[in-house]
């Protein structure tokens, strides 16, 4: 609905997701922190980024964690470099802002008036009129 030309991938199990990641190029990934519901204590969602991390293409490439966990936004951010997170229950305007934002990346768009930034391994699009300067 956000961009006729993206092609989306959806994987029921986790076998099925590091095979899209392996035969696809992707640019963007949503996932849930949690992908097997029925253990209490799984974090398998997290697992996967972590795996996809160290293949060089997916070193950089946004990732938007979904969750109802309370707060895994220090490891998701500081060790996974995750690009954003969303609390469920979902909104449907809130995922499709940050879906857009995020597929910049993808698209990146020639604008004079914003420029791109790395800052712990992640990259940054900022306008320029959002940087203050003190000195």
């Amino acid at each position: 609905k956000i961009d006729n030309e993206v092609e989306v991938y959806v994987a029921s199990n986790i076998g099925d997701a590091y095979s899209y990641t392996i035969h696809s190029d992707i640019s963007l990934f949503l996932v849930d922190i949690i992908l097997d519901p029925q253990n209490p204590n799984d974090a398998s969602g997290m697992e996967f980024v972590e795996t996809i991390r160290s293949i060089p293409r997916y070193k950089f490439v946004p990732v938007i964690f979904i969750t109802a966990v309370e707060d895994p936004t220090l490891h998701a951010y500081k060790d996974l470099h995750c690009y954003s997170y969303i609390k469920k229950p979902l909104h449907y305007t809130d995922v499709e802002g940050v879906i857009k934002e995020a597929l910049l990346f993808k698209h990146p768009v020639v604008d004079n008036d914003r420029f791109t930034i790395q800052q712990d391994k992640v990259l940054y699009c900022l306008k320029k009129s959002e940087i203050w300067c003190w000195m």
